[in-house]
């Protein structure tokens, strides 16, 4: 078995998309040999029919596809998502606040079941864009050995823990939709505007949209909180339960206060510009 991502179709319509799942993952410069796209935003491996997975890993651009160079310092956020319908996608990770670039290595011990791979691109420390060099799919318990250093590893046992239901997220990418379209409006009329404040204020409300994700990414808990305790109580007992329903009350609203507290600065914040 193999690579099972090599020369697999990429959904978006991002900047050299092939180059992503080529098989090449070594000579990458800071001009060529990986794909790009603007955060947030989206990568999305389709690999044609579902498999059985133990590995996902991808490269994030780091300065080191020529010998000798020294890692870069940027850092990457993001979420690594699976589905087998397109729908329903199972968030296998988040960098949460962390992050980093170079291989990223994620084990399945169990085998997982996958069609579709996406990495859901947050920020970049460096600039506007989001750059995944090559991303590797092994449907073999003993992918082969990396020849160059490993970044993060993480073992996941679970890879179904954590599910939401539709693509990334909705408010965000309508946002995010918007800014593009005043982007291009400045860009179409630049002969006669001055672009330079149009583009600042563009670059810092693509800055800004990543509070609109905190937002949404809370809301998504807080769905769990809620819907997740009475799904469970309907599922093994076959009737509605009422405490079951309380209690995924009680927590939406204890998630309700917790969010509150916690994104009430990123609210102001976000607002106030």
């Amino acid at each position: 078995m193999a690579n099972i991502a090599i020369t697999k179709r990429i959904e978006e319509p991002i900047q050299n998309a092939a180059q992503v799942t080529d098989g090449i993952s070594t000579g990458y410069t800071g001009m060529s040999g990986f794909a790009q796209f603007r955060w947030p935003g989206t990568l999305t491996v389709d690999l044609g029919s579902s498999a059985t997975v133990y590995c996902i890993r991808f490269l994030l651009w780091d300065k080191l596809g020529q010998k000798g160079r020294q890692r870069d310092s940027r850092i990457y956020k993001y979420r690594l998502l699976t589905s087998l319908d397109h729908q329903t996608w199972n968030v296998l990770f988040d960098t949460g606040d962390t992050g980093s670039n170079g291989w990223q290595v994620f084990a399945f011990p169990e085998g997982t079941e996958v069609r579709y791979v996406r990495i859901h691109g947050l920020f970049n420390s460096a600039n506007e864009a989001f750059h995944v060099v090559e991303i590797e799919v092994y449907d073999d318990k003993n992918p082969p050995a990396l020849t160059a250093e490993c970044r993060l590893e993480k073992t996941i046992s679970n890879p179904r823990e954590q599910a939401e239901t539709g693509d990334a997220f909705p408010l965000e990418d309508k946002v995010r939709g918007i800014i593009d379209q005043i982007d291009q409006l400045v860009e179409d009329n630049k002969a006669i505007l001055n672009p330079d404040p149009f583009r600042r204020l563009i670059a810092q409300l693509r800055t800004q949209v990543t509070d609109i994700t905190n937002i949404e990414k809370a809301m998504n808990s807080i769905r769990r909180e809620i819907m997740d305790p009475v799904k469970a109580e309907l599922e093994s007992s076959g009737r509605f339960s009422v405490w079951g329903f309380v209690v995924g009350i009680i927590g939406g609203l204890l998630a309700c206060v917790s969010l509150i507290v916690t994104l009430w600065p990123a609210i102001i914040k976000f607002f106030q510009h």
